[in-house]
């Protein structure tokens, strides 16, 4: 138990002291998920770029097709720069997805539990520790 208190701290001041931290870090964590959901929508805008540039790609591919080999050439950028702003949205998506599942399983009774269940289960082992060196004491 004494693993999980502060000097002169009693359980219920870790109790007070656990909540504000996960407070804390709930509120750090919305922030950040409003970030990422920013980022998410202006993403959204840039699809727009995306299709423009994947047009230019096509074009240039039809170009080289009845014009010669260097319009093929010239589709690569656009072609590279049409799937950049899709790899970023998917990145981001994928990122937004994970923080809030972590965000959504931060449960305050769910963490406070299982550390009261360690800290009995310490108490328990320190107790049961004392009752075992009382018994061989007196033999």
């Amino acid at each position: 138990m004494d693993d999980y208190l502060n000097d002169g701290e009693t359980f219920d001041d870790y109790i007070i002291r656990t909540q504000r931290e996960i407070e804390i870090h709930k509120l750090n964590m919305d922030y950040h998920l409003s970030g990422m959901d920013h980022v998410r929508r202006q993403g959204g805008k840039f699809l727009y770029l995306q299709f423009a540039l994947g047009a230019l790609a096509l074009i240039c591919l039809a170009l080289g097709y009845t014009h010669g080999g260097h319009w093929l050439l010239a589709s690569i950028p656009f072609s590279l720069g049409s799937l950049s702003p899709a790899f970023v949205y998917c990145t981001y998506m994928k990122e937004f997805r994970v923080e809030s599942r972590a965000f959504d399983a931060l449960e305050l009774p769910a963490v406070l539990k299982q550390t009261r269940y360690e800290m009995e289960k310490a108490e328990k082992s320190k107790r049961k520790d004392r009752w075992w060196r009382r018994l061989r004491r007196t033999r």
